[in-house]
């Protein structure tokens, strides 16, 4: 049986072979293993343990589909997706075990048909636009070649074999359009109410989102990097955003570019989430005296526009920065991890920066740690 092309009588005498495969059996497998391609992906890059070398079997794997394999099991399980999953699996021992992890049947089913109806409407409006372009040439070329005009079943007025075919092409195309611009005042008015009201009740609802859980966004400021070792403020950090995650707060690292202070060799691979932590890279300078101050203030700005709840800042350096949200009515909270200011590797400017910074988390941080 061929797997290449959707099989009905219909399909067989009116459907192209390109909208044929759309529908066909490989169309919708291989989408099947895409999504589960992409699912593993991201849920490596969340935390879960997944290796890329599962990832690159499951790939390896994508488009070869072992039907045999998958009718045999639907037999004896009698689930169209636990079979296909299984057959998969044979394909792919190492990573067998994390194919559909964590989904349900509409995972791919749902997604599949989505991806399947706009692939065929697609193909729809390229087969449409040429169908236009060939009756705007015939239009064109005999806009002058005169012929009877016919409506209500009979003969009516001399017209042109060109207008005629406008008026083909006009049944192709959007006809909201024309009435749009014949009748302002029915369709205009209706149009724009109905789109100005979606507008406004969207706009509501996510206020209203906003405002209930704007407690439980929060900011992390101060740390080197995270995921990382480099010291106990990022240790801190890592450890709170992680359970503050796990209890259903939303929590943005604010990470600074660099490398480990061990050298880059030490970094760890970082994404663009950890641990369900939104990680954000602000740019500094690699100078240890500037970099500190320069990426506090960059992350403050920057966390002016996050409609966090709270700001947690971290270590007497950055606390520096804590004028700057409270300006604006904003809740800081500050962790003080030691006298920074008390070590001796610091110069005499540095110290009172440090101290400055102490001296405005106890003014004006909403809480001290």
């Amino acid at each position: 049986m061929s797997t290449d092309r959707y099989q009905s009588p219909l399909s067989e005498r009116y459907a192209s072979r390109e909208m044929q495969y759309i529908f066909s059996p490989d169309m919708k497998f291989r989408t099947w293993r895409k999504l589960w391609i992409a699912l593993a992906e991201t849920e490596k890059e969340l935390g879960l343990n997944i290796t890329q070398e599962q990832i690159d079997e499951l790939k390896a794997h994508a488009e070869d589909i072992n039907y045999e394999v998958a009718q045999a099991r639907e037999k004896e399980v009698r689930h169209d997706v636990m079979s296909h999953v299984y057959a998969y699996g044979v394909q792919c021992p190492k990573a067998k075990g994390i194919i559909h992890l964590g989904a349900t049947s509409c995972y791919v089913g749902d997604n599949t048909d989505i991806i399947v109806m706009a692939e065929a409407l697609r193909l729809v409006k390229k087969k449409l636009v040429n169908v236009i372009k060939e009756l705007a040439d015939f239009a064109d070329k005999y806009k002058a070649q005169p012929t009877l005009a016919f409506t209500h079943f009979q003969p009516a007025q001399p017209t042109s074999v060109g207008k005629r075919a406008t008026l083909w092409m006009q049944e192709f195309c959007l006809e909201w359009l024309f009435r749009l611009a014949q009748d302002p005042k029915r369709l205009f008015t209706r149009y724009v109410s109905t789109n100005i009201t979606f507008l406004i009740r969207t706009a509501k609802e996510n206020r209203d989102y906003r405002v209930r859980n704007k407690w439980k966004r929060i900011a992390m400021i101060g740390h080197k990097r995270i995921p990382s070792r480099e010291g106990g403020a990022e240790i801190v950090v890592d450890e709170i955003s992680t359970r503050l995650v796990e209890r259903g707060y939303h929590v943005d690292a604010y990470n600074r570019s660099g490398y480990h202070v061990s050298g880059k060799q030490f970094d760890e691979k970082r994404g663009k989430v950890y641990n369900g932590i939104r990680l954000l890279t602000i740019p500094t300078f690699k100078s240890s005296s500037l970099n500190a101050i320069v990426y506090s203030f960059l992350a403050s700005v920057r966390a002016l526009f996050g409609n966090y709840g709270i700001l947690h800042y971290h270590a007497e350096g950055p606390c520096v920065m804590i004028g700057i949200p409270k300006l604006l009515g904003m809740r800081v909270v500050a962790t003080i991890h030691g006298l920074d200011w008390q070590r001796a590797k610091w110069g005499n400017f540095a110290t009172r920066v440090l101290k400055y910074g102490e001296k405005q988390a106890a003014l004006k941080a909403d809480q001290v740690i």
